[in-house]
């Protein structure tokens, strides 16, 4: 199974593929897009629709099962709150279109599961996710604290539906 986590935000939403059989991660990244001054521009629509085309190229080049992602808590202003809605309305969108089970997580639960505190900050994250994955220590580590808190975050949403995975199908037996 290919599984496509990913820590959505309109800013920097960071993304992992990763392969269940072979145990490998395919691609990880961030997307970045900037925003222009305003509360509602034409680039909020243009943003959007990178992110889109970015799943879709994702799902389509490496034929995802299954998507993966945090649902954040909060946001801090009506702006916030409108973006979070957009890209959470976006990824549904783009799964259902593109036939591709989803499945949502919440943050505090992923921090909890990861490092066992709901309110841990971003670096304890990524040192608990290099103990899983110690491959990307080096890659990550040069790209700017954004980017690498934004894929840490992605595999920790793909390391903690792998835990409930696992818990389910145990039950199940």
């Amino acid at each position: 199974m290919i599984v496509l986590a990913g820590d959505p935000s309109l800013t920097a939403f960071g993304y992992v593929v990763y392969n269940e059989s072979t145990k490998v991660i395919l691609e990880m990244g961030c997307l970045k897009t900037a925003k222009e001054k305003g509360a509602v521009t034409k680039s909020d629509q243009n943003r959007l629709t990178f992110i889109a085309q970015e799943l879709v190229r994702l799902i389509s080049e490496h034929n995802v099962d299954q998507i993966v992602v945090e649902i954040p808590i909060g946001a801090k202003s009506f702006n916030a709150a409108k973006a979070l809605f957009s890209i959470r309305a976006l990824i549904i969108g783009v799964a259902v279109a593109q036939q591709v089970d989803i499945q949502t997580l919440g943050a505090k639960n992923i921090k909890e599961f990861l490092v066992g505190d709901k309110n841990a900050d971003k670096e304890l994250v990524f040192s608990e996710v290099v103990k899983s994955f110690p491959q990307i220590k080096e890659p990550v580590l040069k790209m700017t604290k954004e980017k690498r808190m934004a894929i840490s975050d992605a595999i920790a949403v793909y390391l903690t539906y792998r835990n409930i995975k696992a818990r389910s199908q145990e039950s199940s037996t």
